[in-house]
This record gives C-alpha cells, sequence and structure tokens, in this order.
C-alpha cells in the first residue's frame, strides 16, 4: 500500500542540508547580534560623554564618577563609584590631568566578556568625547 509519504532517508537527506545551511548562517547572526549590541554601547556612551560635557561646563572640570556626572544607566548595578555594570556591559569612567590641570580629560571604557572561558573581549573607548578604541 502506497501513503505517498516521504521515506527516513529523504528526511534525513533535508535535515542534512538545513544543517548545513545553518552552519553557515550563524556566524554572520553572531557578528549582526554582535554589532547590535555595540550600537547599544554607543548610544550609552553618548549619553555619559553629554553628561561629562555638561559637568565640564559648570565645573570646569570633567567628573571622575558617575555621581558626579549624575549620569545613570536603568538596569545597572553600581561596582564603585566610578564603574557601573549593565546586563551586556561595563562602563568604566575616569578623568585625569594634563599639564597639572585637574581632571582636564576623560577617558569611558565599555567592556564586554565575549566568552567567559575565553579571554576575549569586547572594548569600546571614548577619551575626551572622541572614539578611540573599538
Amino acid at each position: 500500500m502506497d501513503r505517498g509519504g516521504f521515506t527516513l532517508i529523504e528526511l534525513m537527506v533535508v535535515v542534512a542540508i538545513v544543517g548545513i545551511i545553518g552552519s553557515f548562517a550563524v556566524p554572520s547572526l553572531q557578528t549582526y547580534v554582535r554589532q547590535s549590541r555595540r550600537t547599544g554601547a554607543y548610544i550609552d556612551l553618548a549619553g555619559i560623554c553629554t553628561a561629562q560635557k555638561v559637568y565640564h561646563m559648570e565645573h570646569d572640570q570633567y567628573g571622575s564618577t558617575f555621581g558626579d556626572v549624575g549620569f545613570e544607566i536603568s538596569g545597572t548595578n553600581e561596582i564603585d563609584p566610578t564603574t557601573i555594570q549593565s546586563q551586556l556591559y561595563a562602563y568604566t569612567l575616569g578623568a585625569f590631568a594634563v599639564d597639572s590641570a585637574p581632571n582636564e580629560k576623560y577617558r569611558v571604557l565599555a567592556t564586554r566578556d565575549l566568552d567567559p572561558d575565553d579571554d576575549m573581549l569586547d572594548i569600546v573607548m571614548i577619551e575626551g568625547g572622541v572614539l578611540v578604541l573599538e
């Protein structure tokens, strides 16, 4: 009796083809996911830079802590006054002296541990409002 269905061999061939196509798609998908997460970090860093500029206009120096500049990201935990941890990135803020002028420049790092089993990090750094490291 012919039921008109698929044989087990035909189904296995289809599964193999889908697996091969999927193996090509996953790495490129991971690249796009990483880029979208990095875009979120850029937005947060832009907000921190704006807060630093406002603080600089009011105090003639840059703030050395997130409390100084009054910047918060919703859903973050404060690790210490200069570091906050979001779900994806840790943001570290620092101000430093230039030619004996206190807090004349600032640096913000967004760091993400890509693989806890590896030493691979995703780092975005802004120094003085300029993207330095990506």
